[in-house]
C-alpha cells in the first residue's frame, strides 16, 4: 500500500517539476550561450551596461538628466 502511494507521489512530483527545453525561435542559440554566463556572474555584464546606459542618458538628455533624477528621488 505504501509503495503504491509513494509511486503515485513520485510520478506526480516528476510531472510537476519537469520543464520542457526552452525555445525562443531563432534566438535560442544566443539564449543558451548568454543565460548561463549571466547566471554565474551577472555583475560582469550589469556594471559595464549601467555605465554605458548612464553615459548615453547624459549624452542624449544632457543637464535634463539632473532634473529627472532629482524628480525621481523626490518621489521616493
Amino acid at each position: 500500500m505504501k509503495d503504491r502511494v509513494f509511486q503515485k507521489l513520485e510520478k506526480k512530483l516528476t510531472e510537476v517539476t519537469a520543464l520542457p527545453p526552452q525555445s525562443i525561435g531563432i534566438f535560442t542559440p544566443f539564449y543558451k550561450t548568454f543565460v548561463p554566463f549571466l547566471k554565474s556572474a551577472p555583475w560582469r555584464i550589469l556594471i559595464p551596461l549601467s555605465f554605458i546606459l548612464s553615459f548615453l542618458a547624459y549624452f542624449f538628455l544632457g543637464s535634463l538628466i539632473v532634473f529627472i533624477v532629482s524628480y525621481l528621488q523626490h518621489g521616493f
